[in-house]
């Protein structure tokens, strides 16, 4: 997520760089390289990297 819209991002392992490239790739089809959603999908994936949302939790909405 850090090397979305960053052009000064370096690769730091080049055997998953087509990896990661092709992820990119398909969040911004998705997003339709919108700022603002790209901005709150990078939000919402710091909540579950933090722990702070899990899916358990969420299906407790349902």
């Amino acid at each position: 997520m850090k090397s979305i819209g960053n052009p000064n991002y370096l690769t730091h392992n080049k055997g998953k760089e087509r990896n990661r490239q092709n992820l990119i790739n398909r969040i911004k089809q998705v997003t339709n390289n919108d700022p603002d959603t790209l901005k709150r999908l990078i939000e919402l994936t710091k909540l579950f990297v933090d722990g702070e949302l899990y899916y358990n939790k969420l299906e407790e909405f349902h």
